[in-house]
């Protein structure tokens, strides 16, 4: 339970993703924030959590101040279907495409 796997992709439907695929990235669950590189505008956002989530907020440069907005995302992510799970993991896509750039966030479990 100590492993989230996050990345973007132009894909926007639950069934034509899986954890394993090459632009997700592994990462450990950590109480602060993370940064994960988005090279193309228009992509979503997936999230793979072994744990559920209770929300994901942008944040503003390094510190963990949290931003109303981040880099035109919705926020919180939305759960495809109530407590989707997929390939032993939670999955979450944001609810809309994504600026390009490194993203900023902070996660919240449940």
């Amino acid at each position: 339970m100590d492993t989230i796997k996050i990345g973007f992709s132009s894909e926007s439907e639950p069934e034509n993703i899986t954890s394993d695929d090459d632009f997700l990235g592994t990462y450990k669950i950590i109480t602060g924030t993370y940064s994960v590189p988005n090279n193309k505008s228009g992509n979503y956002m997936w999230v793979f959590s072994q744990r559920k989530i209770h929300y994901i907020k942008g944040t503003e440069d390094d510190d963990e101040i949290v931003a109303e907005l981040s880099s035109g995302f919705r926020i919180p992510m939305t759960n495809l279907t109530d407590d989707m799970i997929k390939d032993g993991y939670f999955c979450y896509r944001s609810a809309a495409p994504i600026l390009s750039g490194d993203i900023k966030f902070k996660i919240k479990f449940a």
